[in-house]
């Protein structure tokens, strides 16, 4: 009877000290915040606590596995140039200690913004000084110093110019009946 009772006593111990451990870590998300813009590489953060020792977090980003870190500080750099712009996207962690418990942090999203794209180009036949002047209809005006004012298309083609017979390096300016001004 000793002997049973000693068993007991014994993995009665073993339990407590070892294996007792029914807490799931507690597990945030720092950065990004929810709703935020995003854009280049991000570096999401995660505070991660657990009563023993946190074993590991993960980042999900869409529902996919994207990393794992094993040590504090708990980071991923999300890469988002490859991303389309204005595109939404959400993010979480789940976070595991030594005893295989696991938490989830609170779901964010966040809006992926390209900064930089450059959507076309257009040269004139000398140096642009002026700043453009856009209108109504979305025709961007400009001066060069080749003597020519330029009207381009939104999405960047030649639409007209005119010569005014010396540099044009002040800005356009259109007038409310959709005159286009310009001091050469």
């Amino acid at each position: 009877m000793n002997k049973v009772l000693s068993v007991i006593t014994m993995c009665l111990l073993v339990w407590i000290c070892c294996g007792g451990d029914n807490e799931a870590p507690v597990i945030e998300i720092t950065n990004p915040v929810d709703g935020s813009f995003v854009s280049g590489t991000v570096n999401i953060t995660a505070d991660a606590t657990d009563e023993n020792e946190v074993d590991s977090v993960q980042f999900y980003i869409d529902d996919t596995l994207r990393s794992t870190s094993t040590a504090e500080p708990y980071t991923y750099s999300w890469v988002t140039t490859s991303l389309e712009n204005n595109s939404s996207h959400t993010i979480y962690a789940r976070a595991y200690d030594a005893a295989e418990n696991e938490s989830i942090s609170d779901t964010i999203s966040v809006i992926v913004v390209i900064e930089g794209i450059l959507k076309w180009r257009y040269s004139t036949g000398n140096a642009v000084y002026s700043s453009p002047a856009i209108g109504a209809d979305g025709t961007i005006y400009v001066g060069s110093d080749d003597t020519y004012l330029y009207a381009i298309n939104p999405d960047g083609i030649f639409k007209w110019s005119y010569q005014t017979g010396s540099y044009v390096r002040s800005s356009p300016a259109i007038g409310a009946e959709g005159t286009i001004y310009d001091v050469s």
